[in-house]
């Protein structure tokens, strides 16, 4: 089945390999192959993670 696809997806779509999910086992093992040849994420910008509590009032704590 075809879809329209945005342009830069477009481009890498005859790159993922179509998967049969009549059979689980083999489907599985290709997704692992697949993902498994993508290089690592490189973020661009670093990213900032904080943990925030904030306390509700006594009757409705958060």
């Amino acid at each position: 089945m075809d879809y329209l696809l945005d342009s830069e997806l477009a481009a890498v779509a005859p790159c993922i390999p179509r998967i049969d999910l009549a059979d689980v086992a083999a489907a599985r093992k290709t997704v692992r192959q697949f993902s498994g040849s993508a290089p690592a994420y490189e973020p661009t910008k670093p990213l900032l993670v904080q943990d925030v509590s904030i306390t509700g009032e006594q009757e409705h704590p958060r």
